[in-house]
């Protein structure tokens, strides 16, 4: 049908040479400050887009988070930032929200509580790369490795990293 046309000519509008960070985020703009960090102190980085979706913060927070978001397109960062009315209730929404907002051919969740390793960028992009096929549009979605974080006395500690590759399903 035509909404399978209208899907292929919008991949087709998709940058091969780029990856999109789409970063869902509710009331924790500590968070979402030191995953941008985390983004921005990537070592050898590909070209890259960030998409912050505010899953209904509360004022004050959505406040805060739309303040991460003008730091970041001062310091040059391709960043879009939106912010939907009301909390979905689950993580999925704003992510499919943000997804429909890409520029890029390849995406990259990544959730607010979540910090980078600082090769994760050029590690993602040079594995997708390779497998990328210009002429059948084969797009790998790929994840890596994940740095957990939680917020103990104000302060955002690093508690595990989860390998993405040894999660054998059940």
């Amino acid at each position: 049908g035509s909404n399978m046309t209208d899907i292929k000519e919008w991949i087709k509008t998709l940058d091969p040479d780029m990856v999109s960070l789409v970063i869902p985020t509710y009331n924790r703009p500590l968070f979402l400050e030191q995953v941008m960090y985390s983004i921005i102190s990537q070592i050898n980085p590909p070209k890259y887009e960030c998409i912050i979706v505010d899953d209904g913060s509360g004022e004050v927070q959505s406040r805060l988070n739309y303040e991460v978001y003008e730091t970041y397109k001062n310091l040059g960062v391709d960043i879009k930032y939106i912010k939907l009315e009301e909390n979905s209730g689950t993580v999925s929404i704003p992510r499919n929200i943000g997804i429909s907002h890409i520029s890029s051919l390849f995406i990259s969740p990544t959730d607010d509580d979540c910090l980078l390793e600082p090769n994760k960028l050029d590690g993602l992009f040079g594995a997708i790369t390779d497998i990328y096929d210009d002429d059948n549009i084969v797009v790998p979605l790929a994840f890596g490795n994940r740095r957990e974080s939680v917020k103990e006395n104000g302060v955002i500690k690093s508690i595990k990293v989860v390998n993405c590759r040894h999660q054998d399903p059940y």
